[in-house]
């Protein structure tokens, strides 16, 4: 009955019973829906880890190592998801980003220990702030004599800052 399938035996159709159960098992694995808690989490050590302040780029990369498990997730999504503006997620971005944020801790360090360290220490948690400078900074070129060549935003990590240091650095003459 099964010969013109390609299976010649009893063990070997029981095999390709048990491997298709697998894959089914983890079909449906990675498409539970889970809290979002657990991703944000994640998301949040990996970017403090890496120095990458932007849940953009963390995105691109999940949603093209989804798309490898033939989830098609859009980008909107999975950045709403990283920040935490969603309740429920699948739990096969959960499974990538705990992948991803394991190759870039060192060997010593474990999965539970780097979330715990990200939520825990306050002064890790840096804010990604973006700083209008063009008032303050042609002050400074004009006074040290630079030359305006390019004005662009610059964004990155830092502490929130105090207005109060910024105004003793350039004071009003």
């Amino acid at each position: 009955l099964l010969l013109p399938h390609g299976i010649a035996s009893e063990e070997e159709a029981h095999a390709r019973y048990q491997q298709q159960q697998k894959n089914i098992d983890i079909y449906i694995q990675d498409r539970t829906l889970e809290s979002v808690g657990r991703l944000r989490d994640l998301a949040r050590a990996w970017k403090i880890h890496n120095h990458q302040p932007s849940s953009r780029h963390l995105a691109v990369i999940l949603q093209q190592k989804l798309q490898t498990h033939g989830l098609d997730l859009g980008l909107h999504q999975v950045q709403a998801a990283l920040d935490g503006k969603t309740k429920r997620i699948r739990r096969a971005l959960i499974v990538e980003m705990e992948s991803l944020l394991r190759k870039t801790l060192p060997e010593a360090h474990d999965l539970a220990s780097a979330v715990a360290e990200s939520a825990q220490k306050q002064t890790r948690q840096l804010d990604l702030c973006w700083v209008h400078a063009e008032p303050m900074s042609r002050r400074v070129v004009s006074r040290y004599g630079f030359r305006t060549f390019a004005m662009f935003d610059v964004y990155g990590w830092m502490p929130v800052m105090d207005p109060a240091v910024i105004a003793t650095l350039v004071q009003d003459d």
